[in-house]
C-alpha cells in the first residue's frame, strides 16, 4: 500500500481497506454470527463476491453506502441446506 492510499485509508475512518473487504466475505459468510465492517470505498471484487456468495446461498450480504462517505458491509451466514 502507497503511503497516499494508506493516509486515503486512515482519513476515511474506515475499519477495513478497499482491498481488503471482498477477501473477508467468504470467511465471514461461513462464521457462526452475522458479521459488519466499514470500508472506505465498495470496489467491484466486493460487489461480485457478494452477489456470488448471495446466489450460492452461502449467506445474505448487504452492501450500502453511510453518510459519513464510508460503505458498510453486512453478512449474514444462512443455515446450511440440507438435500435430499
Amino acid at each position: 500500500m502507497s503511503t497516499g492510499a494508506l493516509l486515503r485509508h486512515h482519513a476515511s475512518g474506515a475499519a477495513v481497506d478497499r482491498h481488503l473487504a471482498d477477501q473477508l466475505l467468504l470467511p465471514l459468510s461461513v462464521a457462526a454470527k452475522p458479521s459488519r465492517f466499514t470500508v472506505e470505498q465498495a470496489t467491484r471484487h466486493l460487489e461480485t463476491n457478494a452477489w456470488v456468495i448471495r446466489e450460492l446461498g452461502v449467506a445474505e450480504i448487504v452492501v450500502h453506502p453511510m453518510q459519513s462517505g464510508t460503505v458498510e458491509v453486512v453478512v449474514a451466514p444462512q443455515a446450511p441446506r440440507i438435500q435430499t
